[in-house]
């Protein structure tokens, strides 16, 4: 039988605010039916969360009641090294997308991209998934 690509993937989302949540797991599940979406409010609920399971990619707002800023990145990827994170804020300039990247993120996002093809296309290039 044959499996897509994509299936079986496993997504964290760590996000504190329920509606940006929604947000991203509708923009996720329009796109990647088969991904697995999981919720942490904040970076301690992530910690809990990787100490039982692995994630394939994880979603992380910049802005939580545990952590603020670019060390939120640092924090997420002492989890686990391996695991790609897409940081996601709502105030985006190139200063900040070019230390999130010294961070250790993946990509940065704006959460005006989540509805975007921007979002998608980041999520396939960073998961090496067909366009």
């Amino acid at each position: 039988m044959f499996e897509s690509p994509t299936h079986h993937k496993t997504i964290l989302v760590i996000e504190d605010n329920d509606s940006d949540f929604l947000i991203i797991k509708k923009a996720l599940t329009k796109t990647f039916p088969d991904f697995n979406i999981f919720k942490a409010d904040d970076i301690g609920d992530a910690y809990t969360k990787f100490k039982s399971a692995r994630y394939d990619l994880v979603l992380l707002d910049l802005n939580l009641p545990d952590g603020f800023g670019l060390g939120t990145i640092q924090n997420v990827k002492s989890f686990h090294t391996a695991t790609p994170v897409i940081a996601v804020t709502g105030g985006m300039t190139d200063v900040i997308k070019e230390k999130a990247q010294q961070m250790g993120a993946s990509a940065i996002l704006s959460k005006d991209d989540i509805l975007t093809k921007k979002f998608s296309d980041t999520i396939k290039r960073i998961l090496l998934l067909p366009e």
